[in-house]
């Protein structure tokens, strides 16, 4: 804990906390840029799928350079045993899980926007190639009469 005189008043600042800005700046080149690469990187992949298919690309691109100087901090403190799978692991925990399931979900979603489109298109074209065909309406020559009138309808 570090103590300070701002303008005559004493203020203790944890240890914890003088540790989290200084870790928090350090890092900050890792992320400060993350909004405009992100949307970069999102615009390159041109679908959904690609999303999808490169998703692991994108956590390489941004994940690793965090991890990488986390490591770097720790070492600088003495601890050496801690490499990328264990700081991923104890540091983001399910959180690329997390990122997986909303990608799995998303592209669930537009399966069934697809299939529902797919079925609307099938219908049109059902509908086009039956408009002015003969029908039957039913049997004798009422049913026929039926039929025409629905046909010619159509």
């Amino acid at each position: 804990m570090t103590k300070y005189n701002i303008i005559g008043i004493e203020i203790e600042v944890p240890t914890s906390t003088e540790n989290y800005i200084t870790i928090s700046n350090r890092m900050k080149n890792c992320y400060q840029n993350f909004d405009s690469e992100f949307n970069k990187w999102y615009s390159l992949q041109g679908s959904c799928a690609n999303v999808f298919n490169n998703y692991e690309d994108l956590c390489d691109k941004f994940l690793l350079p965090i991890i990488d100087k986390g490591i770097e901090i720790l070492n600088e403190q003495g601890i050496y045993f801690i490499n990328r799978e264990i700081f991923h692991r104890e540091y983001f925990g399910d959180s690329d899980e997390e990122l997986y399931d909303a990608i799995i979900s998303m592209m669930n979603e537009i399966y069934d926007i697809e299939e529902e489109r797919q079925d609307a298109k099938e219908y049109r074209t059902n509908r086009k190639e039956l408009r002015g065909k003969w029908v039957g309406g039913g049997f004798g020559v009422g049913g026929a009469i039926k039929g025409a009138v629905k046909a010619g309808a159509g």
